[in-house]
């Protein structure tokens, strides 16, 4: 069995979705207050988005990625898998009257591995007690940070590295040939 890997980017000119009211579970580390992060959402998403913006993949400020009905469909019809889906709150503008369309919220459960030697990624910091690393980029100015304490270490770390080289970290979606 061969795996492809494709990876997702927002197109420049697409506009974006919104986050509306999105409320995380604080994380502060007992060894470490200054290791602070937010947790899991509480809670579905809800987006406020330009008609404009909705496609086959819509993109949120700050990285993520909505999916629609029709994607959705063809990712199950050619078996890809590394991702789970859940409802998000979908509306448009206050001058816009029209029922929003339906998507979903892609999330990557699929891991595309650790990021190669040459990539310049280390561990520069890392905490054992609420496993806060932070891995500084080979690329100026770029840090990288994972907080581990909510979510399994193999997804930050993926999503992590996916930031690294400036892909989205929806990229690790997987398909099976």
């Amino acid at each position: 069995m061969t795996s492809r890997f494709w990876i997702l980017e927002a197109p420049d000119a697409q506009p974006r979705a919104k986050t509306v009211g999105a409320k995380y579970e604080p994380i502060i580390c007992s060894a470490n207050p200054g290791h602070r992060s937010a947790g899991k959402r509480l809670g579905d998403l809800s987006v406020i988005v330009h008609p404009l913006g909705v496609k086959d993949f819509t993109w949120i400020w700050g990285g993520k990625v909505l999916i629609s009905r029709r994607a959705l469909n063809l990712f199950d019809k050619y078996r890809v898998t590394g991702f789970e889906t859940r409802p998000v709150g979908v509306s448009y503008p206050k001058d816009i009257h029209t029922p929003p369309a339906e998507l979903f919220e892609l999330i990557v459960t699929g891991w595309a591995g650790l990021a190669a030697p040459g990539a310049g990624v280390r561990l520069e910091e890392w905490c054992p007690v609420c496993r806060y690393g932070r891995h500084p980029s080979a690329r100026e100015g770029l840090g990288i940070r994972h907080h581990s304490c909510a979510e399994n270490f193999r997804e930050k770390w993926s999503r992590s590295e996916s930031r690294l080289s400036g892909v989205v970290h929806a990229g690790a979606a997987r398909a099976r040939a």
